[in-house]
């Protein structure tokens, strides 16, 4: 889940709405993905820019933020990689022996 909430994930302590949303996020098993400013200016620096998952597999991420010139929030970059399921290929170690196979053998010839 990703969007510009407004909420400053970094004020959870001394704002009590930011702490009520940061505990439901929580309740509901999703955890902020960054836990740094994403919109920086020469003044403040707040985290409003917020991705969410509820991914249990938190070791198999890239994730990180952008350095854009084009925007005072920075580009939250997340990448969850998948591991692929290695296919042994079937064997088939048997021979069938009669008058079809047989028949089929002799016509591919």
């Amino acid at each position: 889940m990703m969007g510009d909430y407004n909420i400053n994930f970094l004020k959870t302590e001394g704002h009590t709405r930011t702490a009520q949303f940061v505990d439901i996020i929580l309740s509901y098993n999703y955890v902020p993905v960054t836990s740094k400013a994403t919109r920086v200016t020469h003044r403040t620096a707040t985290l409003i820019d917020n991705f969410l998952t509820n991914s249990t597999a938190h070791m198999n991420t890239i994730q990180g933020k952008m350095v854009s010139d084009t925007s005072d929030h920075l580009p939250i970059v997340y990448v969850q990689l998948t591991e692929t399921a290695v296919r042994t290929p079937k064997v088939i170690n048997e021979r069938i022996y009669n008058d079809q196979a047989l028949l089929q053998k002799k016509t591919r010839r």
